[in-house]
């Protein structure tokens, strides 16, 4: 497990677009955006282990679509794989958690990964976690997912279809 707490500094070298606006505050990696899109990335071939989960804490005032980056190692280097991401606004912070391996374009060995913002967004990175599952981890998800059923309710077509199967604690 890597986690990278941007409450105590801004760890590793981030690329930034030069229509973004970043710094260190006390709530963390304050990201503005100008008058277009603009994205910040982060090489971590570095890393010891491949990812399959990650998740991070953000501080977001106001309602921000946003893009999780990443870059396929069989990919040119300018191309990005985007995954859409909406963050409500609120005075608190929120956690999102990404089940990687669920996205048929995810490489668990990434060699660089990043946020794209749209024009005039603002957004505090707090923190990432970026997470590797054992054997024994994945395999009690699995069992754990396979006991849990869907609830009867109007809305609720799965619930004759039987369990789900998760392959990590993030499913």
């Amino acid at each position: 497990e890597t986690v990278w707490n941007f409450q105590k500094g801004i760890p590793g070298a981030w690329n930034v677009d030069g229509c973004l606006s970043a710094k260190q505050t006390s709530d963390g990696f304050s990201i503005t955006a100008g008058k277009e899109r603009c994205s910040v990335q982060r090489k971590i071939g570095d890393l010891r282990h491949p990812i399959d989960t990650l998740s991070f804490t953000v501080l977001s005032h106001a309602r921000t679509d946003t893009l999780f980056l990443w870059h396929r190692r069989d990919s040119p280097n300018s191309h990005m794989v985007e995954l859409p991401l909406v963050l409500q606004g609120s005075d608190e912070p929120q956690t999102i958690n990404l089940n990687l391996p669920s996205y048929s374009q995810w490489d668990s060995r990434t060699d660089r990964i990043g946020f794209a913002l749209p024009p005039n967004a603002s957004i505090v990175l707090q923190t990432i976690n970026l997470r590797r599952w054992s054997f024994g981890e994945k395999t009690l998800a699995a069992f754990q997912s396979f006991w849990t059923f869907d609830t009867f309710r109007p809305y609720a077509i799965n619930f004759l279809w039987g369990p789900i199967i998760g392959w990590n604690p993030v499913w």
